[in-house]
């Protein structure tokens, strides 16, 4: 019993301690809600154009505040986030692994093949550079994938302060 209740309480306390604030975002078409913790570069537009970009803090249940700069929730027209969703990761790592896959042939092919026999060279690069062709790209767009931004514009997503805790 006293096993059970110890593990209960670190539970709760692990709970506690991972809690984070920062902006939740509901889609209003789907039933997706992301999560961008507090203190992770965005950018910013407001409906009347002003742009900020940086490190986000929350200040309130309807305030963020941007290098010193306080912007409502309200006036957001829409925010850019390197936030990716489930489905985009997993696309990205298919790219990647599917890529390098394809391109490892080529790029181990040449330390197997013996420089005394040329048709065994040939017949390598016939076999592997199409492959490499074909690889790096998917490789390069895997990447790409996770690197670029996310735009979530207020027509699709509602935005709301997230304080656990609270």
């Amino acid at each position: 019993m006293n096993r059970l209740l110890l593990t209960f309480i670190l539970t709760a306390l692990w709970q506690f301690c991972l809690a984070q604030n920062g902006i939740q975002l509901k889609s209003k078409h789907y039933e997706e809600v992301l999560f961008i913790p507090e203190y992770s570069k965005i950018k910013i537009q407001t409906k009347e154009g002003l742009k900020h970009s940086g490190v986000h803090q929350v200040a309130d249940h309807n305030n963020v505040i941007i290098n010193g700069d306080t912007v409502n929730l309200n006036e957001i027209r829409f925010i850019k986030s390197k936030l990716h969703s489930k489905s985009h990761k997993v696309a990205a790592a298919i790219l990647m692994t599917a890529g390098a896959a394809l391109t490892l042939p080529f790029l181990f092919g040449f330390a197997i093949i013996n420089p005394d026999n040329i048709a065994s060279g040939i017949a390598w690069s016939l076999i592997s550079v199409p492959l490499a062709i074909v690889g790096v790209p998917m490789a390069v767009g895997g990447i790409i994938l996770l690197t670029v931004k996310q735009r979530y514009t207020f027509y699709d997503w509602e935005y709301k302060i997230a304080i656990p805790n609270e």
